[in-house]
């Protein structure tokens, strides 16, 4: 009789392998956190397996699956992707139960996370003079959009800056271009760059080459960008809050924290 917890760690999927990569470290990491549980991973595109085989399988082996979507935010593969390949699991395994968890969304440990990212000797000194451009993938979902907003501020507050300006790479705006013409009025004497993703791929790549070719062009103002979150220990620790939120709140909708799915 099958009697145990199966996690499946639900990343983006990236055309780029070090991005994939760096995602599996995170589910490397997490598997030593919670050894007594069976940790696997799916991908939403890109890579293998998908949602629906990882879930699939987990399904067959265990009697409670729980499906954590590491990503950022609540945007539309959290909304509406991933609950609807839990949804034709529950059809397909009756007799197991299942828990859809939310994204990392706002937390304190992922603001610690960006935040240590940075290059601490930056802000050692004239952080009245230095300004925080918080940059974001960007949404067409405003509920995550706004949840960039205040994670962007949660990092300002912590590095104790008073500047803060929150954009987005793409999708949406504030773009990063119109960021920077801001940051020019401005005129910083400092600036610090956080790029809040969770790994590496083209967009990142897009950032640091925007960035570079602004402080170049601006010498007068002096630029430090941070690194992407990765496997920081702020991302597995709000990534098992997420689990045990949702393996604790079971009688949830489908769009919701959790899913219960039995023949009571």
């Amino acid at each position: 009789m099958k009697n145990k917890i199966a996690v499946i760690i639900v990343g983006h999927g990236s055309s780029d392998p070090a991005g994939n990569m760096e995602f599996e470290a995170v589910a490397a990491g997490y598997r030593k956190m919670r050894p007594e549980w069976e940790i696997t991973t799916g991908y939403i595109e890109h890579e293998a397996p998908d949602v629906y085989t990882a879930v699939s399988n987990a399904a067959k082996r265990a009697n409670t699956v729980i499906v954590a979507p590491l990503l950022l935010f609540k945007a539309g593969h959290a909304r509406h992707d991933i609950p609807e390949y839990v949804e034709r699991a529950m059809k397909e395994y009756p007799d197991v139960t299942f828990h859809l968890g939310e994204p990392l969304g706002t937390s304190p440990h992922m603001a610690k996370a960006m935040m240590e990212r940075m290059d601490g000797k930056f802000f050692e000194d004239a952080k009245e003079d230095t300004m925080l451009l918080a940059i974001g993938r960007g949404s067409n979902n405003s509920d995550a959009n706004s949840d960039f907003f205040k994670m962007a501020r949660l990092i300002g507050d912590l590095l104790g800056l008073r500047w803060t300006i929150p954009c987005f790479i793409g999708v949406t705006g504030p773009s990063l271009d119109e960021a920077l013409d801001l940051v020019l009025k401005a005129r910083p004497k400092r600036l610090a760059v956080a790029p809040y993703f969770l790994f590496s791929g083209k967009l990142v790549d897009r950032i640091s080459n925007k960035i570079k070719t602004f402080s170049e062009a601006n010498p007068d103002i002096m630029v430090s960008l941070g690194i992407r979150l990765g496997s920081h220990s702020g991302v597995l620790k709000t990534l098992d809050e997420r689990i045990l939120q949702a393996l604790n709140n079971v009688a949830h909708s489908i769009h919701g924290v959790g899913i219960k799915n039995n023949n009571a």
